[in-house]
């Protein structure tokens, strides 16, 4: 198990753990779009600079506006859509958990990839 981290109890075993890797970012300002459902093998945070839309996760329904912070975790469907005029919207996909083995992949995952099939073994493990 990996050292503890500096000012973190012993109750806090998971975070001792975390030793995130950033596979891709982007920072992208976005005339109106639409990422079709899918599903990711790694985390996705989102930050809407500005602009608005709407995404769903997990079946429930999202308005986002400025300001605004989707977090979408592994293996969970989600869509998103951008509203005209435009959206800029930095991202970033990351694994909380660097699997040396596991973490270096560089592909996108297209909209309508809701199966991951074969890829299934690269997806980032459960968290308790």
């Amino acid at each position: 198990m990996p050292a503890p981290l500096p000012g973190i109890d012993s109750g806090h075993e998971l975070l001792a753990q975390l030793r995130p890797y950033l596979r891709s970012c982007g920072n992208d300002r976005r005339p109106a779009w639409h990422m079709g459902e899918r599903c990711l093998l790694d985390y996705l945070l989102v930050f809407i600079k500005d602009g608005r839309g709407r995404a769903t996760l997990a079946g429930a329904e999202i308005t986002l506006e400025a300001g605004d912070l989707l977090w979408v975790p592994p293996k969970v469907r989600h869509e998103m859509w951008g509203e005209a005029p435009g959206m800029t919207c930095p991202y970033v996909h990351f694994d909380l958990l660097y699997r040396p083995s596991h973490s270096h992949w560089s592909f996108h995952i297209p909209g309508g990839a809701t199966e991951l099939g074969d890829l299934e073994p690269l997806c980032h493990p459960p968290l308790p």
